[in-house]
C-alpha cells in the first residue's frame, strides 16, 4: 500500500493499525522528523529511508537507500557539455537543502574543468511562494544558448503549469 501526500503530523499508529504492515519503504524528504523520532514512528516494523542521510546524528538505526547527488550534478554537466553549449546556469531548490548544495557544486565544478563558468539562479532558496515567477524572468536573461540544470523538475512542471515553459525551452534553445 503506498500513502502518498504525508506529512509530519501524519497518524502513523493509525496507518500501522489498519495496514498491519512486514515492513515499510518510507521516502523522508525534508519534512520527515529528525533520526531518533523517525525509530518511533513505525514502532518494530522494519523500514528503510530513502534520501535520508544516516550519518548526521549518528543515531539513525536504520537501512538507508541515498541519492548520490554529487554524481548526479557531474551527470547533468557532462550530459549539457555534449550538447556543445556555451552557457551553463543552475537553478537551485525554492529552498535551502543539503543535496541541493553538494548537487550543484558538483555541476559547477564538472563544468570548471572544462573551461566554462555557471551562472547561479538568485531566487533560489527564498521560497515557494512565487519561486516559478522568478525563475520564468531569470531564464531569459541568461546568454544564448544555454542549458540550465534545474535542481527539481517539479520547478519545471511548476513553469509549464503557468504556461511559460514552452516559450522559455524554445528560446533557450535558440
Amino acid at each position: 500500500q503506498v500513502v502518498e501526500e504525508v506529512s509530519a503530523s501524519t497518524d502513523f499508529g493509525a496507518i500501522l493499525e489498519l495496514w498491519r504492515p512486514v515492513g515499510i519503504i518510507a521516502a523522508c524528504g525534508a519534512w520527515f522528523p529528525e533520526p531518533k523520532p523517525i525509530e518511533k514512528l513505525f514502532g518494530s516494523v522494519p523500514f528503510v529511508a530513502l534520501d535520508r542521510d544516516p550519518a548526521p546524528g549518528g543515531s539513525f538505526r536504520c537501512l538507508t537507500v541515498a541519492q548520490d547527488n554529487a554524481a548526479t550534478g557531474r551527470e547533468a554537466a557532462r550530459v549539457m557539455l555534449s550538447l556543445g553549449l556555451r552557457h551553463y546556469a543552475y537553478a537551485g531548490n525554492h529552498a535551502v537543502r543539503e543535496w541541493d548544495t553538494t548537487r550543484r557544486d558538483a555541476y559547477r565544478k564538472a563544468l570548471k574543468v572544462h573551461g566554462f563558468g555557471c551562472e547561479l539562479f538568485p531566487g533560489a532558496g527564498k521560497g515557494m511562494a512565487d519561486y516559478p515567477s522568478r525563475l520564468a524572468r531569470w531564464l531569459p536573461t541568461l546568454p544564448r544558448p544555454f542549458g540550465v540544470e534545474v535542481a527539481r523538475g517539479g520547478e519545471v512542471v511548476q513553469l509549464a503549469e503557468v504556461g511559460q515553459a514552452v516559450v522559455l525551452l524554445e528560446e533557450i534553445a535558440q
